[in-house]
């Protein structure tokens, strides 16, 4: 069974009959090595993904004959936590390859997801609700993305976040955007 990231919380596990936590990620650039893209989402979500599909394209739709990845997959979360960290820092997130193609990713969850975020979120309004963490993931989800070693350093995240203003927050991960400044 895969590892946990370093900086991963325990999942909290679901009750024996809760619906698998499904999360529809899209946009993804099509060059993008799966293994590593696997890899970001779990460093974004702070989490193990308990699965992890990408469609492909049917035989004959890549180069020389062979398969190809399409441009979306399914993640399947432990816990609502990593669900929510997944809304929250990889929707909308601008996703750069090694090659230097990109696409800003979208997420979007299934019923059964969606009735479970909004249960825990009644219950525990902040659950994992973490601005500077959130631009730490978002930053460590490029650098793993762009073939950097994306180890989480202690200490990473400064009292300035490099927009000027001194206040060590993440307006610039306000629009999504993680460019290779991060």
């Amino acid at each position: 069974m895969e590892k946990n990231p370093p900086d991963a919380k325990p999942p909290v596990p679901p009750p024996a009959d809760a619906p698998a936590l499904t999360v529809y990620v899209g946009k993804i650039p099509p060059t993008a090595n799966d293994v590593a893209f696997r890899r970001a989402l779990e460093r974004a979500c702070g989490c193990a993904l308990v699965d992890w599909r990408r469609a492909r394209e049917p035989s004959g739709g890549g180069t020389n004959g062979g398969e190809r990845w399409k441009r979306f997959g399914f993640a399947t979360f432990a816990d609502v936590r990593g669900v929510l960290t997944c809304g929250r820092v990889v929707d909308g997130l601008e996703c750069e390859t090694k090659d230097g193609e990109r696409g800003r990713l979208t997420c979007n969850m299934n019923a059964a997801t969606k009735a479970a975020t909004e249960r825990a979120l009644a219950t525990e309004p902040q659950v994992g609700r973490d601005a500077r963490e959130d631009a730490r993931r978002a930053r460590a989800f490029a650098r793993t993305m762009r073939g950097e070693d994306a180890e989480d350093e202690e200490g990473e995240i400064s009292s300035d976040d490099g927009d000027g203003d001194g206040d060590g927050g993440d307006d610039d991960r306000a629009t999504g955007k993680v460019s290779s400044e991060d």
